[in-house]
């Protein structure tokens, strides 16, 4: 209703213009207060084999990561931080690229996308430049780990932000840790460029000694 109102320049249509943004603002603001909550009772935690998952697949490999996160709240966060700091020194501070509990006014809600006609011009700013900077960054990585994230087709700014940074010269595997890997890897398999031969293999979260490859090889490649 609110993307609706929002090509209405008569006196009902901004009315209701101002009414439908103050609840969204109020949706966002009980988020986040939901989320804040559940974070120190914690109601929510990382699951028990993420630490698994960073032993396995990120420290052996390299120091120099960056963490981006689809979640609104910062249990991730907080749980890589604390585990990091009994044996490294620095502090990871996560990109939240559809915005974080700590400021309301990020969220970025199902379906919604940057440039929205009711969005603030500095929201769109700030929303658009942590999307260039995450792609920016992915640019320099060698493989990424995709935990526990679908990739939806309907999150549409998200495919075209991994598919930027993918479509670096050095990545050469993605690792996938989720129940569903198969049909994860087939949705970003399509994001990347299939002359390169990125690895792209899966793993249970309970199972993470048995790979599945789902690397896609043209017919010229070494099989």
């Amino acid at each position: 209703m609110l993307r609706w109102w929002s090509g209405n320049n008569t006196e009902l249509g901004l009315r209701e213009q101002e009414k439908h943004f103050a609840l969204l603002n109020e949706v966002r603001a009980s988020i986040s207060r939901e989320l804040k909550a559940a974070e120190q009772s914690r109601e929510i935690i990382a699951r028990e084999e993420f630490l698994e998952v960073i032993n396995k697949f990120l420290i052996p490999y390299s120091l120099q990561f960056m963490l981006v996160t689809t979640n609104w709240d910062n249990v991730i966060g907080i749980a890589l931080n604390t585990y990091l700091s009994k044996n490294f020194d620095g502090i990871v501070y996560p990109l939240h690229i559809h915005g974080s509990a700590k400021n309301p006014n990020t969220l970025y809600l199902p379906t919604e996308m940057t440039k929205e006609p009711y969005r603030l011009h500095e929201e769109e700013q700030q929303i658009g430049g942590l999307h260039g900077s995450i792609f920016r960054g992915m640019e320099e990585a060698h493989r990424a780990i995709v935990y526990g994230l679908s990739i939806s087709p309907l999150d549409a700014e998200l495919c075209q932000t991994l598919a930027c940074g993918w479509s670096n010269s050095i990545l050469k595997e993605i690792i996938i840790v989720d129940p569903n890997h198969e049909e994860i890897a087939h949705r970003i398999n399509l994001l990347l460029d299939i002359k390169r031969g990125i690895q792209v293999k899966g793993f249970f979260p309970d199972k993470l000694d048995i790979e599945h490859d789902y690397t896609t090889r043209r017919n010229n490649q070494t099989q």
